[in-house]
C-alpha cells in the first residue's frame, strides 16, 4: 500500500511537471530545457525511494501472508458450513460435510445425503463442493463426536451417524470443532454448537481460544 500510495505520487507529479513545462513553451523560446523529463537525479533518486520501500514492504508482506490464508481459509470453512445449512433447510434434504486430513493438500467436501445418510458420499449423492485448504495452512483436526465428519437435516441441526450396532442417525451430543494452523503457529477454529451456529475463534497455542 505505502509502496503504491508513493509511486502514484510520483506519476502525479511528473504530470503537473509536463502541464507546467508546456504552459512555458508559450513564454520561452528555450523549448529543449522546457520539454524535456526527469534529470538523471532525479530518476536516481526515484529507484533509491522505491528500493527503500521495497525493502521495507516486502519482508513485511511476506510476514502477513500467512495470517492473511489461515483467516481466508477458516471464514472459507464457515462460509460453507453456512451453504451445507442453507441447502439441506431449503431442499427440505441432509446435507453432510466430510473432512480429510489424509491427503496433500487437506481438503473437505460437502454433499447431499439423498440415498443413505451415513455421512459417506455414495453412488447418486451430488457433490456440492470440494475445497483444498491453502498452502502452508494445515487442518489439524475436524472433530464433531469423534468423527470428521456431520451433516444438517432439514431443519438445519446437526447430526452424526453411528455405525453401531444399531447404525442410527443421532444429534451432535456436543459442540464440534475444525482447527487449522499456519506456519508461523496461529490457529484458528470454527466450533459448532449442537444447534447448528458456527463462529470462528482464535489461538496463538492451540489451547487457549476467544472469539475472532
Amino acid at each position: 500500500m505505502v509502496l503504491a500510495t508513493v509511486i502514484s505520487a510520483i506519476l502525479q507529479r511528473y504530470k503537473v511537471r509536463k502541464l507546467f513545462r508546456k504552459a512555458l513553451l508559450f513564454t520561452t523560446n528555450d523549448n529543449n530545457n522546457c520539454a524535456r523529463g526527469f534529470t538523471i537525479i532525479e530518476l536516481i533518486t526515484i529507484m533509491i525511494v522505491v528500493i527503500i520501500l521495497m525493502g521495507v514492504g516486502i519482508p513485511a508482506y511476506v510476514s502477513w501472508m500467512p495470517d492473511m490464508k489461515l483467516r481466508s481459509a477458516i471464514r472459507n470453512i464457515k462460509s460453507d458450513i453456512e451453504l451445507a445449512k442453507s441447502t439441506a433447510i431449503r431442499e427440505n434434504t441432509s446435507c453432510a460435510l466430510v473432512f480429510d486430513t489424509s491427503t496433500d493438500p487437506d481438503s473437505y467436501t460437502i454433499f447431499r445425503e439423498s440415498v443413505t445418510i451415513n455421512l459417506v458420499q455414495d453412488a447418486g449423492e451430488t457433490v456440492l463442493k470440494t475445497v483444498d485448504i491453502p498452502k502452508n495452512v494445515a487442518m489439524t483436526g475436524a472433530s464433531f463426536d469423534g468423527d470428521a465428519a456431520f451433516g444438517f437435516n432439514s431443519r438445519g441441526i446437526p447430526y452424526r451417524y453411528d455405525s453401531g450396532p444399531p447404525a442410527q442417525v443421532l444429534d451432535l451430543g456436543s459442540p464440534g470443532t475444525v482447527t487449522l494452523k499456519n506456519v508461523k503457529n496461529n490457529y484458528r477454529r470454527i466450533r459448532l454448537t449442537i444447534v447448528g451456529l458456527s463462529r470462528i475463534q482464535r489461538s496463538s497455542n492451540g489451547t487457549t481460544w476467544v472469539d475472532d
